[in-house]
């Protein structure tokens, strides 16, 4: 694979946007559509330049410069180039924000190629209505490898989150290169609607209990779940069955406690 990527290098079209250079490097927010399955813009890198910058990415804050390779894709015939040589030198790329609501999914996916180094990652990065950071989850791009892998990131917005921008780059000082096609980013808002699930008795992280037997002598647990109402649970220590479960209800105290 790398073979190929340096013999072929010279037929590579790459395209350098200098931050100060153009006024493309304003922020551009896309405003949620609950109607579509993919909102990313350009995910895909097919679409030509405008006005010097490629349609919905522009370089990540630290780096200097957005790199489109024609050599190297797994779908189409472009792909992004993330390459950092020196542990100081800039890198990454971001995309456009989107909007998003509090509480909301948010899912990235993409097709990745390591090429050298120990891979890189990809960021969801959420922000708030003023434009501040508040949030991010990553996922790990893996190391060098000669096939295309998938790469899933996913998370719920936080609470106080409006806007997420999805960002290619590396972690700390780490050198290499690695290429990014297929990218799409899909948004769907929290349910309106409360689902009872029931009481937390079959998944529980018990705090304290206490063993002895129950009615036929088995060994048993008993111990208190949290919930309203509280339960009072009995399970058998050897088959790890709830045998029996009692609502505590709380009493109120009189004025003598």
């Amino acid at each position: 694979m790398r073979s190929k990527w340096r013999s072929r290098v010279a037929a590579a079209v790459t395209f350098i946007m200098m931050f100060a250079s153009f006024a493309w490097a304003m922020p551009i927010t896309y405003a949620a559509n609950v109607d579509s399955t993919n909102v990313m813009i350009n995910g895909s890198f097919e679409e030509p330049e405008q006005d010097g910058r490629v349609p919905g990415w522009q370089p990540d804050e630290d780096a200097a410069a957005l790199t489109v390779s024609e050599s190297v894709y797994a779908d189409g015939e472009r792909s992004l180039q993330v390459e950092r040589l020196l542990p100081a030198a800039g890198s990454g790329a971001v995309s456009d924000a989107y909007a998003i609501e509090p509480f909301g999914n948010v899912v990235m996916t993409a097709s990745v190629l390591s090429d050298e180094g120990k891979g890189g990652k990809a960021d969801l990065r959420f922000y708030d209505a003023d434009g501040k950071l508040v949030s991010i989850v990553s996922g790990l791009v893996g190391e060098p490898s000669v096939k295309w892998q998938s790469l899933r990131v996913a998370a719920a917005a936080p609470k106080n989150a409006a806007e997420v921008k999805v960002a290619f780059n590396f972690n700390g000082d780490q050198t290499g290169r690695y290429f990014v096609d297929s990218v799409a980013l899909q948004t769907h808002a929290s349910s309106p609607y409360l689902t009872n699930l029931g009481q937390q008795s079959s998944s529980l992280t018990l705090m304290t209990a206490a063993f002895g037997k129950y009615k036929n002598g088995q060994d048993a647990l008993f111990t208190v779940a949290q919930g309203d109402p509280a339960q009072f649970i009995v399970m058998d220590v050897a088959s790890r069955e709830v045998k029996a479960t009692h609502p505590l209800v709380a009493l109120e105290a009189g004025s003598e406690g």
